[in-house]
């Protein structure tokens, strides 16, 4: 299928498309940081905008209140939502009436996962509950990559590194 005709049926990809991510130590990549569009956002980290309305980032939380987090891949990201308030961590905001803020990763495996949170746990003073939606992306690189290492696993695009 052509990209015109993808846009068609599922415009909201255009703006995906155009999240372009950045190369950080460790981790390998992550996010643009402050992206801005129409479907998807990002706070200063890079991280996902979430909450019932789709507008609390890392950098926005109240330091005194307890937080909850989400995290994953892609699907926990929100890839494919159409707007930031669709997404798992804003649709759990919104059930709970708690704010859960978006830690996950595009294309990330679990272990970049990990990273991720190593990296941004200091900035919570107070976690309540922690959901990790992960595993896909685990499995698909360990099937198709041609970098594979038995103790370190792989990652997408492992290959360009």
């Amino acid at each position: 299928m052509s990209r015109n005709k993808y846009y068609k049926y599922h415009p909201q990809m255009k703006d995906y498309d155009l999240l372009h991510t950045v190369f950080v130590p460790f981790l390998m990549f992550t996010s643009l940081k402050n992206y801005s569009s129409k479907v998807i956002n990002t706070d200063l980290n890079g991280f996902r905008l979430s909450g019932a309305d789709g507008k609390i980032g890392l950098n926005n939380t109240c330091k005194d209140e307890a937080i909850n987090i989400f995290t994953g891949g892609s699907s926990a990201f929100g890839v494919g939502a159409t707007s930031d308030k669709f997404t798992i961590s804003s649709q759990l905001s919104k059930l709970t009436t708690h704010n859960w803020l978006n830690f996950s990763g595009r294309a990330h495996v679990s272990t970049q996962e990990f990273i991720r949170f190593s990296y941004y746990r200091d900035h919570l003073t107070s976690i309540k509950n922690i959901i990790i939606f992960s595993g896909v992306n685990d499995l698909s690189p360990y099937f198709a990559a041609t970098y594979y290492n038995k103790y370190m696993g792989t990652f997408f695009n492992a290959s360009n590194f």
